[in-house]
C-alpha cells in the first residue's frame, strides 16, 4: 500500500509539474516612484479590540452547564461573533448585512454537520488504581459505529480499552478485547521528521500545494480506514501533542473517534503503555441544518459593476482561535476604517466579509461564490492567520496567488514594508497557486470566472495551529497577539488594497 501510494504521488507530480512553483523572481516591477507605499498607517488598537471580544467569546457566551463550543460553525458563538461584526462595520458607516449559509442544489446538506454534542476522556493506571477526568478532546466518526455505516447520530461508551501503540503492537493481532491505538500527534508537530515524500512534494510544489497536503491526508485515511476494516477491536485513535499543555483540535473527518489529549498525560502513559487504561464515551449528534452567515460590509465604488472582495474567516474551534482568525477578520475591519476614516471612495464596489463555517470546508465562500457566481469580482484578498508571534520555527508571511502577474505586481508593493527588518521574522515569500490556496479564496479562484485572488498567511509551520487546553487560556490564544506584526501585515495589505483599488 505504502509503495502504490508513492508511485500515485509520483505519477501526479509528473503529470503537474509546472502547475505550483515557488516564484523567485519578478516579471514585473512596480516602479517607486510610481506608488506611494503609506507607512504605520493601521490602527492596531482598534484591531486589538476586535481581536479581544472575538477571542473571549469562548469565555463569555456559554454558562458552566454547557460545553464552551467558541466560535464553531453554527454555534451560538459564532452567532455573536457575526453580531460584532455587524455592529462593529455599521459604526463605520458600512452598508451591511448578512446571507444565511444554506444547502444549496449543487450544494446539498451544506449546512448541516456532526457535532460532538457531550463528551469524557477518563485515563486509569490499573496498578495504582488511579482515574482521572482528562482535558481533550474527541472528534466525531463520521461514518457511524461499526455495523451501522451512516448512523452518525450515535453514542459510543467504552470501559477499560487497551492502549497500543508500535512498540507492543503484535498484541492487537491476538486481541479480543476492544482498545486504541496510541500515537503522537502529527499536525503541524516541528519535532517529527517529515516523511520522505513529503519533503520532496515541498520543494518541488509549496507547503500549501494540493499534493502536499493530499500526500498527508491520504496517508493519515489509510491508516485509519486499515485499522477501521481490518481491526474490529480497534474502537478509535488517541493521539498526545508534542507540548505538555496543548491538544489539537482539528484532525479531519474519519471513521473511527479520534481522541486527542495533551502531552503531560500522553507521555505518562507513554512511559507505562502496559499498565494504561482509558475510558471514553462520545455523544455525537448530525445537525440538518446549521444557524449560520456571512457577514458583510460594503463601500461602493467608481466603477459599481466590478467588486472587490477583502475577507477572512470569522469562525475557529472551540478555543480561543486569535490567530485563526480574529486577527486577520480584525484586520479587515482594519482597512475598511482606513476606507472610511480617509474619506476613500474605492475605485470599485468594495466588500468586507466575515466568511463562516471555514473550519468546515470553506463553507461560507463555497456559499457565497456559489450565490454570486454572475457578478463581476475581480478581485478577492483573503485575510488568514496573521499577525502573532513565534520564536521556532522560523515563520515567514506568504502570499499565495493565483494569477502570476498580479502576485508579481503586489509582491513588489509588499518589499517596500521591509518586513523582516521591522518585524524580525523570515520575510515574505509567494507562491503562485492558480487553483487557490488552503483558504476562503479557494472557491473564487477555481469557480471565478476572471477573478484574481491572493491568500495572505503567515506561518505554515505555526505550531499552535488548532491547539487549546486548561480551560482555552493556552494554545491558540490572545496572549501571541503580536501588534508590531499585526501593525506591518496590515499595512502591507492596505496598500496593496489601495495600489488596485483606488486612484492613488
Amino acid at each position: 500500500m505504502r509503495k502504490m501510494l508513492s508511485i500515485v504521488v509520483l505519477l501526479i507530480i509528473l503529470l503537474s509539474i509546472i502547475i505550483y512553483i515557488p516564484i523567485s523572481k519578478s516579471s514585473i516591477t512596480v516602479e517607486k516612484n510610481e506608488f506611494e507605499y503609506l507607512y504605520n498607517q493601521f490602527d492596531v488598537d482598534y484591531v486589538f479590540n476586535i481581536t479581544e471580544a472575538l477571542s473571549n467569546i469562548v469565555f463569555t457566551e456559554y454558562n458552566d452547564s454547557e460545553i464552551a463550543r467558541g466560535r464553531d460553525f453554527g454555534t451560538k458563538g459564532e452567532h455573536k461573533a457575526a453580531e460584532i461584526l455587524s455592529e462593529n462595520m455599521s459604526k463605520l458607516g458600512l452598508w451591511t448585512w448578512n446571507e444565511s449559509i444554506t444547502n444549496l442544489p449543487n450544494l446539498p446538506d451544506f449546512a448541516s454537520t456532526v457535532w460532538t454534542n457531550e463528551y469524557k476522556i477518563v485515563v486509569k493506571n490499573i496498578t495504582s488504581g488511579e482515574s482521572k477526568v482528562v482535558d481533550g478532546f474527541i472528534f466525531p466518526a463520521y461514518s457511524g459505529p461499526r455495523g451501522q455505516i451512516n448512523k452518525v447520530g450515535y453514542i459510543f461508551n467504552f470501559t477499560n480499552l487497551r492502549i497500543i501503540n508500535s512498540s507492543n503492537n503484535k498484541i492487537r493481532q491476538q486481541l479480543s478485547e476492544n482498545y486504541v491505538f496510541f500515537e503522537e500527534e502529527d499536525a503541524f508537530n516541528p519535532y517529527l521528521e517529515e516523511y520522505p515524500m513529503e519533503k520532496i512534494l515541498k520543494k518541488i510544489f509549496s507547503p500549501y500545494s494540493d499534493f502536499t497536503l493530499f500526500y498527508r491526508s491520504v496517508k493519515q485515511i489509510l491508516k485509519i480506514q486499515k485499522w477501521y476494516y481490518l481491526f474490529p477491536n480497534c474502537q478509535g485513535l488517541l493521539t498526545y501533542d508534542f507540548s505538555k499543555d496543548t491538544y489539537n483540535m482539528g484532525n479531519g473527518h474519519y471513521n473511527l473517534p479520534v481522541i486527542t489529549i495533551n502531552g503531560t498525560i500522553g507521555k505518562e502513559i507513554l512511559s507505562d503503555i502496559d499498565n494504561y487504561r482509558i475510558d471514553y464515551y462520545l455523544d455525537q449528534r448530525l445537525i440538518e441544518q446549521v444557524e449560520s452567515y456571512n457577514v458583510i460590509g460594503q463601500i461602493n465604488g467608481t466603477y459599481k459593476d466590478k467588486i472587490v472582495i477583502i475577507d477572512c474567516l470569522y469562525d475557529g474551534w472551540w478555543c480561543q482561535a486569535t490567530a485563526d482568525s480574529a486577527i486577520g477578520m480584525a484586520m479587515v475591519l482594519g482597512i475598511a476604517k482606513w476606507f472610511k476614516d480617509n474619506n476613500i471612495t474605492p475605485k470599485y464596489t468594495t466588500r468586507f466579509i466575515g466568511f463562516g463555517g471555514e473550519e468546515h470546508g470553506y463553507r461560507g465562500a463555497k456559499h457565497y461564490q456559489a450565490i454570486h457566481k454572475d457578478e463581476n469580482i475581480i478581485y478577492v484578498f483573503d485575510l488568514n492567520q496573521l499577525g502573532f508571534s513565534q520564536d521556532y520555527p522560523e515563520l515567514y508571511l506568504d502570499f499565495l496567488g493565483s494569477n502570476v502577474r498580479f502576485l508579481n505586481e503586489l509582491f513588489e508593493i509588499a518589499k517596500k514594508a521591509n518586513y523582516s527588518e521591522r518585524t524580525g521574522y523570515a520575510g515574505i515569500r509567494k507562491y503562485f497557486m492558480p487553483r487557490g490556496a488552503p483558504s476562503d479564496d479557494q472557491p473564487f479562484a477555481r469557480y471565478q470566472k476572471n477573478c484574481k485572488t491572493v491568500c495572505f498567511l503567515k506561518g505554515y509551520y505555526w505550531i499552535l495551529h488548532h491547539r487549546d487546553g486548561l480551560n482555552h487560556t493556552v494554545g491558540d490564544t490572545m496572549d501571541y497577539f503580536d501588534p508590531v506584526d499585526v501593525n506591518v501585515t496590515g499595512e502591507i495589505i492596505l496598500n496593496i488594497v489601495r495600489f488596485f483599488d483606488t486612484e492613488w
